[in-house]
């Protein structure tokens, strides 16, 4: 039985993904209580967490409502850019290379994107 990309994705509503999010920012942040404490799993409940986190705000960036051209792409960057950030809080908290770029990555762009939905709803305030 095929069935199309779209149909598989709106199995995938936003109740299901925002419940799943609440799991994993709970993990995530069991994670990092446990990191301080120096428990072990910590690592490993902060990889499950973040990165699961960041993989439901990729998932979040490809269901798109339907909007105008300009808020698709501003809530397709921006969740792109917190996936990018999650990923790069990971690489920080575990000591990895490459995270200064990564949260220089994603804070950049989730700094631009702010500017720009801030810039597009004045200018629709003066309309």
């Amino acid at each position: 039985m095929y069935c199309s990309y779209s149909k598989q994705f709106d199995m995938l509503n936003n109740s299901t993904l925002d419940r799943a999010r609440m799991v994993f920012l709970f993990i995530a942040l069991a994670g990092g209580v446990f990191k301080l404490l120096h428990y072990p799993g910590a690592n490993f409940m902060l990889i499950i967490g973040l990165s699961s986190l960041s993989l439901y705000h990729i998932l979040r960036a490809f269901n798109t409502p339907t909007l105008e051209r300009q808020a698709i792409m501003l809530h397709y960057v921006r969740n792109i850019s917190m996936a990018v950030l999650l990923i790069g809080i990971l690489f920080k908290m575990m000591h990895w290379p490459g995270s200064a770029k990564m949260l220089f990555a994603g804070l950049g762009s989730l700094a631009l994107s702010a500017l720009v939905e801030v810039m597009s709803s004045k200018k629709e305030d003066e309309n």
